[in-house]
């Protein structure tokens, strides 16, 4: 008996070779298509059209062929495919093994897909190749020809060409699988003649059949599977093939049919990849997409178990669905560690366009001693700019270079205090070396100090702030409108947020770790020194280059920069005395565009979430992780639909099959399988204006009734209210999420399917169009598609909409 094999569509099979580019014009991929059905009905009409419907339902070019040929049809759809590949007719293909029974419209059975690729090709376009197919033959014998040549010797016949086709020896074979039918598993003459073949003293025999169906056509597509399963991972050892490292792992599968269609396959292991290059390991992200949220939580559940189960693959995992996927329209991701989500954001459906991306250069109030740690050890790339620089600057510069190397398009910069000097880096009017020679001579000035000073943030804005301050102590940063940092003499500035502690109990205050005013006028006393340093070393302002597309927002002036204006020694001296405009600047920036705006932080820790917040209701996540931070980052980029180079973030990664499918519903399956049913409910029935409401209603039951339904029999609507108001759910939700109405069932809810009060209004209106009756506040308690039905009623009276 034969272990579960997972049941995939072709589209699914695909996804797995991790193959991305099969819908392309010049991408001749075909369907070949097993289909055994049931008694007489092999060479229906309906049966000969599945392959053609199956590629043109997911967008093939190549040619599509059904074989109704009993139960080696899934073995003759593969020889076939071969023998196209070979011809040049196709490039590569996709064999289907479907098993339909009597009572079953075809397509809707068992069914099951492998994808066959010439090995170099493969190779080429870094597919994960599973299995080598030697040799396959065909050949035609039955009872009637027993006067003719005697079965034993007709069997050995078909192995022993295929042997000779591939220029191998039987003697070098593992296992011979032999696949049953509706017969003793292995027949006499089969015995005998895998005994004329091979070395029965050093192979293994097997038989299978299938533990669901009929088994007619499922039986050999379970073999082939199951053995590719096998030489894939030879170490693991099976009841059928014991683990040994001195057998080459070669499997023969027999598949010999009693009404004649026989055939012989030689599988041989993949070829052994060359050593793994040095990979990043711990913290992963992971990128998931799906057709809808629904299908988006079912995927990302299915992630967490595979994940868990094979941790030592997280990093293929992430790799594969970032490069080998295709990136659907509803996005999340998580963080990874040792095979936990340890971090999974919120599902985000992908906006009409990108938002613009700003970079907010965070100031001194971010550093910590031994800050990017992590990231030096991750990124060989960051460690190489850091080894270039050793000053405060470095890490948000080489930060910077890494989000330049991802070529993610930067449209506008801002600065919180010292975080200034990358930001005019990054656009333009310093350049690094200027960029590290400011950085420098600001930090230096620390050491020239002989005043005790400090700085602290408070949870109120600057004006509400003035009326506390003392001499001594002054606003030096502006925030936000809900966040001021104080700078000034150490011991007055105490006193002074004690005040503010006792008069505003729900003020929150925070001194910040420096003993440096900076921004107040204990700065004057140094800032000779810092000119002093810059001009002696010539730095000297740049005129950003056309290249330079990035925005510049200054926070010492509150304003975006024109590409004229000075950034000389003068203005870093501004920058050190005058207050931090960072409100005002970020303010700025927010009216200068009407698209919307992505707000991404660079530096070692995320001090400006909280102001950026009450700016513009921006979301950032906080972590003590520099490379969560970063990977969160890149996230974020693309969920919102970001262009940036994502092969970047992934090195050392490489494709992988066997990663759990992702969830479709079995409407989406049938809809590959099987031609458009004109039955199904149609939402452009309601914008009808040649109906009468009573017809919309008439016509919506009618092409309910005829449609098929993949739910469970219980949860399919029954009465007409529940069947009407199904319909209106699909054409209210739509442009929310992509389910269709043959998924819902009484049990759904709508407020789960993605509803809200305001589309709950919409869905009131568009019933009241054909006749059904119900209100807002009742439908708001009862969500579910049955008890909603219950409190509706059909009138055509012109009743109110609602009262």
């Amino acid at each position: 008996m034969a272990p579960p094999v997972r049941l995939v569509t072709p589209k699914d099979c695909l996804e797995d070779a991790c193959e991305t580019a099969f819908t392309d014009e010049d991408a001749y991929v075909g369907i070949f298509l097993g289909n055994s059905g049931a008694e007489g009905q092999g060479d229906s009409e309906n049966e000969v059209k599945i392959a053609k419907n199956l590629g043109s339902s997911i967008g093939l070019h190549g040619p599509c062929v059904t074989i109704g040929s009993g139960p080696s049809a899934a073995f003759i759809a593969l020889h076939e495919a071969c023998y196209a590949i070979a011809s040049g007719i196709a490039d590569s293909a996709v064999v289907v093994c479907i098993e339909s029974s009597s009572d079953t419209t075809a397509g809707q059975g068992e069914f099951a897909a492998v994808y066959v690729k010439p090995l170099d090709a493969a190779l080429r376009d870094e597919n994960p190749v599973r299995a080598l197919i030697r040799a396959i033959e065909t050949d035609y014998y039955s009872s009637a020809h027993e006067d003719e040549v005697s079965p034993e010797l007709a069997y050995g016949s078909i192995v022993r060409r295929a042997y000779q086709k591939a220029g191998l020896n039987p003697i070098d074979t593992t296992a011979v699988e032999t696949t049953g039918h509706m017969r003793p598993l292995v027949s006499e003459a089969e015995r005998i003649s895998i005994n004329n073949v091979f070395d029965v003293r050093h192979v293994n025999i097997n038989s299978i059949k299938p533990q669901s169906g009929s088994g007619r056509n499922a039986a050999g597509m379970a073999n082939l599977l199951n053995t590719m399963l096998w030489v894939e991972d030879r170490e693991s050892s099976s009841p059928a093939y014991p683990s040994s490292q001195d057998q080459n792992g070669r499997v023969s599968i027999n598949c010999f049919d009693a009404r004649g269609s026989n055939v012989h396959i030689i599988i041989d292991p993949p070829p052994v990849a060359d050593q793994e290059p040095q990979r990043r390991t711990d913290p992963q992200l992971i990128l998931f997409s799906g057709p809808s949220s629904r299908s988006l939580a079912r995927q990302i559940e299915s992630y967490k178990n595979y994940c868990l189960a094979h941790s030592s693959r997280t990093v293929d995992v992430a790799y594969t669905r970032a490069i080998r996927r295709k990136a659907l329209d509803h996005r999340a991701f998580s963080i990874v560690c040792q095979g936990k989500f340890i971090s999974t954001s919120n599902h985000v459906k992908l906006p009409s366009g990108p938002p613009q991306v700003t970079l907010i250069f965070t100031g001194q109030g971010a550093q910590w001693a031994g800050m990017g740690v992590e990231l030096i050890e991750a990124y060989p790339n960051i460690k190489g700019d850091l080894e270039m620089m050793d000053n405060i600057l470095t890490l948000q510069i080489a930060l910077l270079r890494q989000y330049e190397r991802l070529e993610i398009p930067v449209e506008a910069v801002v600065g919180h205090s010292s975080g200034e000097v990358a930001a005019a880096y990054a656009a333009g009017y310093l350049s690094l070396r200027d960029a590290i020679v400011v950085a420098y001579h600001y930090g230096k000035m620390a050491t020239a100090r002989t005043k005790r000073g400090g700085m602290a943030t408070v949870s109120l804005d600057a004006e509400a702030t003035r009326p506390f301050l003392r001499e001594g102590v002054v606003v030096g940063c502006e925030n936000s409108p809900g966040s001021s940092t104080l700078s000034g003499d150490l011991e007055t500035l105490k006193k002074v947020l004690a005040t503010i502690e006792n008069a505003r109990p729900d003020a929150t205050t925070r001194m910040v770790k420096t003993e440096m005013a900076y921004h107040s006028d204990q700065m004057r006393e140094v800032t000779g020194i810092f000119l002093q340093g810059m001009l002696e070393d010539d730095v000297k302002s740049s005129r950003p280059r056309k290249e330079q597309k990035a925005a510049y927002y200054s926070s010492t002036y509150g304003r975006r920069l024109s590409k004229d204006e000075d950034l000389g020694p003068e203005y870093w001296v501004k920058n050190v005395t005058q207050p931090v405009h960072f409100s005002s600047a970020v303010a700025c920036l927010f009216e200068a565009s009407s698209r919307n705006q992505f707000l991404l932080e660079v530096g070692p820790h995320s001090t400006l979430a909280v102001p950026l917040r009450q700016i513009c209701d921006a979301k950032h996540t906080r972590s003590k992780d520099n490379i969560a931070r970063f990977v969160i980052s890149l996230g974020r980029l693309w969920q919102e639909g970001v262009p940036f180079d994502l092969r970047s973030v992934f090195p050392g990664g490489k494709p992988i099959a066997g990663l759990p499918v992702i969830p479709r519903d079995d409407d989406e399956i049938s809809g590959e399988l099987m031609e458009d049913d004109d039955s199904s409910p149609d939402i452009s029935i309601f914008d009808s204006t040649a109906l009468s409401a009573k017809e919309k209603r008439d016509l919506i039951v009618y092409r309910s009734l005829q449609t098929a339904h993949s739910i469970p029999d219980e949860e399919v609507p029954t009465t007409e209210i529940e069947l009407i108001l199904r319909a209106i759910w699909t054409k209210v939700l739509q442009g929310i999420t992509s389910i269709s109405p043959q998924k819902i069932g009484k049990s759904d809810n709508f407020f789960l399917l993605g509803g809200d009060s305001l589309v709950i209004i919409e869905m009131v209106k568009v019933a009241y169009e054909i006749g059904l009756r119900l209100a807002p506040a009742e439908a708001v308690q009862h969500p579910r598609l049955s008890d909603m039905a219950g409190i509706a009623t059909i009138s055509d009276d012109g009743t109110p909409l609602y009262h």
